[in-house]
């Protein structure tokens, strides 16, 4: 497989539920796909990455931290703590920042490269993180989760950058 690279905001993927992966008839080695999208939030400085944002139609979702999560099939099974509203953007659409609503803690169900099943708690921004590349992967964009208000002044702003009046 060629390497991988971020797709345009207009990309179907980005707007679509993905696939699950199936580790018995994968469309790639989890390993090296895990590996490939490492590789692509390590050039851009990300903290997280979807298979829709590279063009893969499969469930997944890469977190770099400490240690590295490649998540095969995640899923949220629990939110927990305050509601915090904060401003989120993405790697197709960096030119739209929009502030959303989010609860401060998650916990998520995935399988592991080699398709075993675990589950881990998420707080803050990393918890954050995950919900919104959750999003991505059923197809949610994020700026749809946004009050109609704050869409509005994430729209304005994003005129006044470009120039447009």
């Amino acid at each position: 497989m060629e390497k991988l690279q971020i797709v345009d905001s207009k990309h179907p993927l980005l707007t679509t539920k993905l696939d699950p992966f199936d580790f018995n008839n994968p469309i790639m080695d989890p390993k090296e796909l895990a590996t490939k999208m490492v590789d692509i939030v390590r050039k851009y400085k990300l903290t997280a990455i979807s298979a829709n944002e590279v063009g893969i139609n499969t469930r997944l979702v890469l977190l770099d931290t400490d240690p590295i999560y490649a998540m095969f099939n995640p899923s949220v099974t629990n939110t927990f703590g305050d509601d915090v509203y904060l401003e989120e953007t993405d790697i197709s659409r960096s030119d739209i920042v929009c502030k959303v609503k989010r609860p401060s803690g998650v916990r998520i169900r995935f399988q592991n490269v080699d398709g075993s099943f675990t589950a881990h708690k998420f707080v803050g921004l990393t918890a954050r993180n995950l919900l919104h590349h959750i999003d991505n992967i059923n197809g949610i964009v994020f700026y749809n989760k946004a009050t109609g208000f704050h869409r509005q002044q994430a729209l304005k702003h994003r005129k006044k950058l470009s120039g447009v009046k």
